[in-house]
Formats: structure tokens, sequence, C-alpha cells
């Protein structure tokens, strides 16, 4: 449960770092045109009026990235960055009869982070310890452990190859 807490803030600080730069645009040119000079930060301790109207698309337009980000990559049957490096990916449950609704998983997650002292004790009391987004969707969590093939040749030449094992990426719960 925590390794997805951190993947999410991890996945979170990325989109955020590429976007927040391109979204701050508008608020510069918009300071600048107030001011008759451009400077890539400004300090001010006052409101315009005009800030919300250029504020308001800025955080949509990241929200709106955040979103894409997440269920592309669900979409895909990708891990994202943070999944990666935490060793996890969101996957269609056994039982499930049909994929996931991929929207509405990350349109769910993002309200269950929201409220994340409710998320994670219902979580605890799940046998599983799946979040009630994973149950609601249909989708579940697998951990992801991955064998170098590099470091696995230079040990099965020296280890008969009945006692290697299985070769590539394994999942287990």
């Amino acid at each position: 449960m925590w390794r997805r807490f951190g993947a999410f803030f991890l996945d979170f600080a990325l989109v955020l770092l590429i976007v927040s730069p391109v979204a701050a645009l508008p608020l510069l040119v918009a300071e600048a045109s107030y001011t008759n000079t451009f400077h890539w930060s400004f300090h001010r301790h006052f409101a315009r009026p005009t800030d919300v109207m250029y504020l308001m698309p800025s955080i949509g337009a990241a929200l709106l990235a955040l979103f894409f980000y997440f269920y592309q990559h669900a979409l895909v049957g990708r891990q994202t960055i943070g999944q990666y490096v935490l060793a996890y990916k969101v996957t269609k449950s056994a039982g499930a009869a049909r994929a996931p609704n991929w929207a509405l998983r990350v349109i769910l997650s993002f309200c269950g982070l929201c409220m994340w002292p409710i998320s994670v004790v219902l979580a605890l009391l799940n046998p599983q310890k799946n979040f009630w987004w994973d149950s609601v969707t249909g989708s579940s969590v697998v951990r992801v452990l991955a064998v170098n093939n590099r470091i696995e040749r230079r040990v099965s030449d020296k280890v008969p190859s009945s006692s290697v094992g299985d070769r590539g990426a394994h999942a287990e719960r």
C-alpha cells in the first residue's frame, strides 16, 4: 500500500515538473503586459482581478496532464515511472470478465487520494489490502520482479541450466 502512495507522489512530482513551467507562461506574459518588462519570476503583495482568469486554465491543464499520464499508462498496460521504480503494476483483476474502465479508475483514485485517511483504513480492513477503487473498477495490483538477462547469463554459465529456472519478468502478488 505504501509503495502505491510513493509511486503516486513520484509520478505527481514528475508530471508537475514538466507541466508547471508551461502552465506558468500565461501568468508571466500577463504580468509582463502590466509592467512592460518580461521577467521569469515576479513578486508582488497584491492580486489583480485577472489573476484568476490566467490561473484557473493553468491548474486545469495540470490536472488534465495528470489524468492523461495515469490513464495512458493504464490503457496501454505499462507501468508509470513511479510504479517501475517501486516494482508494481496495475492490471485487470483475475476474476474480472472485462477490462477495467481505466478512465473511471483514474478519477476514483484521485478522489480516493484526496480522502486518503479513509482510503487507507478501508484498504487495511480489506483482506487483499486493495483500495476501494480497485474493487469498483475491476483492477488489481501485482508486484513485478524482473531478472536482468545479462546477469542471469553469467550465472547460467556457471550453474547447470536446470537449476536456473524461468527467465524474464515474473509477477507475484
